[in-house]
């Protein structure tokens, strides 16, 4: 009989913990199993000629990483599908990156890999060595199968829908110029850049609501509060993400006179991480709280905790000091400009003339609506705007987008203009050349679109710093994208591993 829980609940631990003491022995198997095909089946049986219980623990779908459109089935279907296999006598949950926990509270006499995983050092991930590790704690074995392998990404990609026209237009020619080696060879040299962050710095907090109804006495709906979540956001989370790709970072930003919130900052600063705050006088550390319908996830309002004024005389020539000590140091700035009161005219127009590359995202949000040009930055090598930013900066609401991206580039000095358009993906107009490239969105699954701006802005910059190609880097940066996108604010985090297993899927 099989038994399938979001959990390992007690009761099933138990049946197994019963049959592993009658001298049954417990072989485990780990994986997403998208879509079943030949593969799986032949690996499932061998699985269980070693062992006389097999149990198949199958990843969540929100920590499945393998591109866009992936898992193409949700997992109460792979569910559904394994548990039908007479081989399967137990299907579980993994609600993580690896089978470790799941080793750790079954400890099964057998971990069973398929033959594609002989080689350890092929695992990029580093994850299949963590779950070595905890099979041999539990004084468990590893038993690789020899059926014949099949690739699941392969076998989607050709047979299923998963990609429009122009996603596929777009990967075919990605496919056609790079290979997957080459652009491990340009994440490696991305790996030697030190990068600057400036802008400031965001805790976005998420409260999750339950709807009780309208107000016996007003008109309007009460909500019964369940839980916060709390993530570091604005510059400081791009600088954290950017620790990731690159040597070194260093961050320029501003929190609180009192400092609210620094030791939770510093709690998540990775080690190749340095972090330059002005601590602004009479202002609290910005917080954002959303407050969310937990049945829906959808956003109910938002209330922020803000001085929007612009700093001191005083703050102002601390960072400057700070900026010219570092900028030159550095070998691209990215600016994350939210007009929350950091960066003047001057302080823009620093940023733009020393600068060693020079990468811009200045926002229009309820905050600052009608007071935040973006054209107080005289240049950049990138600049990345939305389309309702583009159009209010222009005050047009009509003309066609690239006539608009022309317009901005006569007004300002930018080389790289990326215009976000949402589910319509993005356009890039290169000036030297003047030619425009467009990238098609890959988003699916949308929790949550806050950060995703930021998240296209610097891995485009990284990569085209290195690369100097367009459309890779704009194929890349929005793939980045949609992977924020499918998360609350910039909580999934996006390192080289990700784009590469991405890639290896999205290739094939």
């Amino acid at each position: 009989m099989k038994k399938m829980s979001k959990h390992l609940d007690t009761f099933t631990l138990s049946k197994i913990r019963n049959l592993k003491n009658k001298n049954k022995k417990i072989g485990l198997c780990h994986g997403v199993f998208d879509v079943l095909h030949p593969g799986h089946v032949t690996y499932l049986q061998e699985a269980k000629k070693i062992c006389d219980i097999l149990v198949v623990s199958l990843t969540a779908d929100s920590f499945i990483q393998k591109g866009p459109g992936r898992p193409f089935f949700s997992l109460d279907k792979r569910k559904l599908v394994l548990a039908s296999l007479s081989c399967v006598d137990f299907v579980l949950e993994s609600h993580a990156e690896t089978s470790v926990g799941i080793i750790k509270i079954l400890k099964p006499n057998f971990y069973i890999k398929g033959p594609d995983y002989k080689k350890i050092k092929d695992d990029i991930t580093g994850n299949l060595q963590k779950e070595l590790d905890a099979i041999k704690k539990v004084k468990g074995k590893l038993f690789l199968t020899k059926g014949k392998v099949y690739s699941s990404s392969k076998y989607i990609n050709s047979s299923f829908n998963i990609f429009n026209i122009k996603q596929k237009d777009i990967i075919a020619k990605i496919k056609k110029k790079y290979s997957i080696n080459d652009i491990k060879i340009i994440l490696d040299k991305v790996k030697r850049l030190k990068t600057l962050v400036i802008g400031e710095t965001i805790i976005d907090k998420y409260t999750f609501c339950e709807a009780l109804g309208k107000s016996g006495k007003e008109p309007i709906l009460a909500f019964r509060k369940k839980n916060d979540k709390i993530l570091i956001g604005g510059s400081a989370v791009v600088a954290k993400n950017l620790s990731y790709f690159c040597k070194q970072v260093n961050l320029i930003s501003y929190i609180g006179e009192k400092k609210e919130h620094l030791s939770f900052i510093k709690k998540t600063k990775p080690r190749n991480c340095n972090y330059n705050f002005i601590y602004k006088k009479e202002s609290p550390t910005i917080v954002k709280r959303r407050y969310i319908d937990q049945v829906s996830s959808s956003k109910i309002f938002s209330a922020y905790e803000i001085n929007d004024k612009i700093l001191e005389k005083k703050e102002n020539i601390k960072l400057t000091s700070i900026i010219n000590k570092n900028i030159k140091k550095n070998d691209l700035t990215i600016c994350l400009d939210y007009g929350h009161g950091f960066i003047d005219s001057k302080i823009a127009k620093l940023i733009s003339k020393k600068s060693n590359f020079f990468s811009l995202n200045s926002q229009i949000n309820a905050a600052n609506i009608g007071y935040h040009p973006i054209t107080k930055y005289f240049f950049a090598d990138c600049l990345v705007i939305n389309e309702t930013e583009l159009r209010y900066e222009l005050r047009d609401k009509n003309n066609k987008i690239e006539n608009l991206i022309q317009l901005l580039s006569k007004k300002r000095d930018f080389n790289t203009i990326i215009v976000t358009q949402g589910s319509d993906g993005a356009t890039l107009y290169d000036k030297k050349t003047k030619s425009f490239y467009h990238c098609p969105a890959f988003q699916s699954n949308v929790k949550d679109k806050v950060g995703a701006g930021d998240t296209l802005l610097f891995i485009f910059s990284i990569i085209f710093y290195v690369s100097k190609c367009p459309i890779l880097s704009l194929f890349l940066s929005s793939l980045a994208a949609a992977e924020n996108i499918k998360h609350y604010a910039n909580s999934s985090i996006l390192n080289d591993i990700f784009l590469i297993k991405t890639l290896n899927h999205i290739l094939k």
